[in-house]
């Protein structure tokens, strides 16, 4: 009896350690939980093995910041000294962002880049001999050299991806659930599928094609399915078609999407399923205006 009592409490040992590396192993999956708080954040950076060319001045970067609660996307230029640094000192709207660098001299590549109030986050980009860019930060965001790299790479990937099935036949509820359960996930199978990213950067990147999806293909449903009918109509049927209009029972699928979780603030296109969501006639959401904050 004694023996059987020593041994219950080695497995409810294990597994309360089981359940307190879940959690930690599920927290460092994630990106910090941003919080809406204005503040300044700082970037430094350097770019090295860099020469203009004979006339040319030194380029411009441009840094994108997602603004959540303006609904905007701020830019801010810096032109990189001639010792090849850079330094941003820009407004943020939350605790933790994640921003873009981008300029002409990267070769279409850009690099995210964290935003954090009181922290000074470090940027370094390295061009080898033959052209290659290679990329650091500094942050506590941990992000590897990796993931500030070929995030956009997965999500060009997934905007590469187009739906190859004729849905312009099914019922708004039908093609809502059709297309999260069947063309969503294929689109994210088929891209974000890299072991190059680290798991941060993948649920971020995930969640950015997940909200553009959204946007561009639920919420925009009569137009996907007028383009869908054009795609795939026999070639006997009319040019001209009008999708069904959906009711408010259509955007359930909303729900599916967990608009409430604060990873969503660091996504720039966030605001934009929100400003699409509060323009819709359907769903018909009042302006908050003078509304008082409880209600």
């Amino acid at each position: 009896m004694k023996d059987f009592a020593v041994s219950l409490k080695s497995v409810l040992l294990i597994g309360v350690c089981f359940m307190f590396l879940s959690a930690v192993n599920a927290q460092n999956d994630r990106l910090p939980d941003p919080k809406i708080k204005a503040g300044i954040a700082k970037v430094t950076g350097t770019v090295t093995n860099f020469k203009p060319k004979i006339g040319e001045t030194f380029p411009t970067l441009i840094l994108y910041v997602p603004n959540p609660v303006t609904a905007e996307m701020s830019q801010f230029k810096m032109k990189l000294s001639e010792e090849g640094s850079f330094h941003f000192e820009v407004p943020v709207e939350c605790t933790t962002t994640i921003g873009i660098i981008g300029s002409d001299i990267f070769n279409s590549n850009v690099f995210c880049v964290g935003l954090i109030p009181g922290e000074i986050t470090k940027l370094e980009i390295s061009f080898d001999e033959t052209g290659k860019i290679k990329a650091n930060m500094e942050s506590s965001l941990d992000l590897t050299s990796s993931d500030i790299i070929n995030y956009r790479k997965m999500f060009f990937k997934f905007m590469g991806v187009h739906d190859t099935t004729r849905t312009y036949n099914m019922t708004p509820e039908d093609f809502s659930h059709f297309a999260i359960e069947k063309l969503l996930v294929e689109r994210l199978k088929r891209s974000i599928n890299d072991s190059i990213l680290s798991e941060k950067a993948k649920n971020y990147i995930t969640n950015e094609c997940r909200l553009t999806y959204l946007n561009y293909n639920l919420l925009a449903y009569q137009d996907i399915i007028s383009l869908n009918y054009r795609n795939f109509k026999p070639k006997a049927a009319p040019d001209n078609f009008t999708p069904q209009e959906p009711n408010r029972s259509y955007y359930a699928f909303l729900k599916d999407f967990k608009l409430s979780d604060p990873q969503n603030l660091y996504n720039y296109t966030y605001y934009e399923v929100l400003q699409t969501i509060l323009s819709n006639k359907t769903l018909n959401i009042p302006a908050i205006k003078d509304i008082p904050v409880n209600d």
